[in-house]
């Protein structure tokens, strides 16, 4: 079940959504400005060609100007929660619009706010209610 989470859990929630956005963001960038300064297609029906060190040197700064705007694009629209709501009454989970009543007659909130809470089962032992209950058969 949804539980609302206390103020020094939604910051650290947040401290760790926000390096995770960062981390993606800057694998992103490296892997586009690597692809961009060592690799060279021949098209789809020629064999890659080999680079020449000059052509790798003249390709840095592009690359580099690629991996930056690959970096931001990603940071800015990857792994983004801010945008989904969950209703704590029946769990129900979506993206934000105008509408902050669920159906069920609950109220959306932020899903940064909040944490699933796994209930704990109470296994009972049940007793037998008559002796005949309580024989083994064999």
């Amino acid at each position: 079940m949804w539980v609302k989470r206390t103020p020094e859990e939604i910051v650290i929630a947040k401290r760790k959504h926000l390096s995770t956005r960062i981390r993606t963001a800057v694998f992103m960038g490296v892997l586009a400005a690597v692809l961009c300064a060592f690799v060279s297609g021949g098209g789809r029906f020629h064999a890659p060609r080999s680079i020449s060190f000059n052509e790798i040197v003249s390709r840095i700064p592009l690359s580099i100007v690629l991996g930056i705007i690959v970096g931001i694009i990603s940071y800015r629209f990857a792994l983004r929660s801010d945008r989904q709501l969950v209703c704590p009454k029946c769990g129900t989970i979506k993206f934000r619009d105008n509408i902050l009543q669920c159906s069920c007659g609950g109220h959306f909130e932020n899903i940064e706010e909040m944490k699933w809470h796994e209930q704990k089962k109470i296994n009972f032992i049940r007793f037998p209610k008559s002796i005949s209950d309580a024989r083994c058969r064999v």
